[in-house]
């Protein structure tokens, strides 16, 4: 790919679902699409959907991603695509601080620590046999899974879920913040179509505004909202293109 060229994506939204300690229900994160309104609302979710034995094991990390998964529906088989920048990464500096002071680790927090463990978790709760990836990519990890998925429906697969879940890094790693820090969760559901159009190029652009928001989160308002959003990170630009909001330019 040379700097200034770009492939488009195309794909269509069947359904989504979010969580935020202020935006537990799509009428919330409706309302925070349109005008950036928020209610107070319980700070960790239920996932009442779940198994009590494997809800245990989770942080509220894990509680905000599986929220979301368990918020699409059923799950017949369809491939799931997990994006995270930094996973859990606080019950990762725990596990260290455990290391350092014990010279063990426990296999249980272990477990729950890699970066696939929660939709693993999903699948082991729902019993179903999805194929399931795990993403990291930096600043980027939304466009890459969003990559991903778009490659899995055109291998054939009928619909994709994605999954993205991102936590406020601990204060040890707030040096190497370069971008907004929130905690939020959301899944997509995704299908051939052509509703939507992703491009990912590596040329900086001028014209993304600044929104305070994460990228992916950026991305979730535009595709609430049915319009076009353009995100710069540190090594790519991002564009979300909505079919309707292309019509009315032409």
């Amino acid at each position: 790919m040379s700097a200034n060229s770009a492939t488009t994506f195309r794909f269509s939204l069947a359904r989504w679902s979010a969580w935020a300690p202020r935006l537990p229900d799509a009428t919330a994160w409706l309302a925070w699409a349109q005008d950036g309104r928020s209610d107070d609302s319980e700070h960790t979710p239920a996932v009442a959907a779940m198994a009590p034995m494997l809800r245990r094991r989770l942080g509220r990390y894990g509680r905000m991603a599986l929220e979301t998964l368990f918020g699409l529906g059923d799950n017949t088989g369809q491939p799931i695509v997990f994006a995270s920048r930094h996973g859990e990464l606080s019950r990762c500096l725990s596990l260290l601080e455990e290391r350092q002071s014990t010279g063990g680790l426990s296999p249980q927090g272990f477990s729950v620590a890699v970066h696939n463990a929660v939709p693993g978790l999903y699948t082991i709760d729902r019993q179903v046999a999805a194929p399931v990836s795990a993403v990291a990519a930096g600043a980027d990890s939304f466009a890459a899974a969003l990559i991903e998925a778009a490659a899995l429906l055109a291998d054939g697969h009928e619909e994709v879920w994605l999954a993205v879940c991102e936590e406020p890094v601990p204060e040890i790693f707030a040096a190497f913040i370069d971008e907004p820090q929130q905690a939020f969760a959301f899944a997509l559901a995704l299908r051939a179509g052509d509703e939507w159009g992703f491009s990912v190029s590596q040329a900086a652009s001028p014209n993304a505004a600044a929104t305070g928001l994460p990228g992916a989160l950026q991305c979730l308002r535009g595709l609430l909202r049915g319009e076009n959003t353009l995100v710069s990170t540190p090594a790519h630009c991002w564009q979300l293109t909505a079919r309707n909001a292309e019509r009315q330019a032409a």
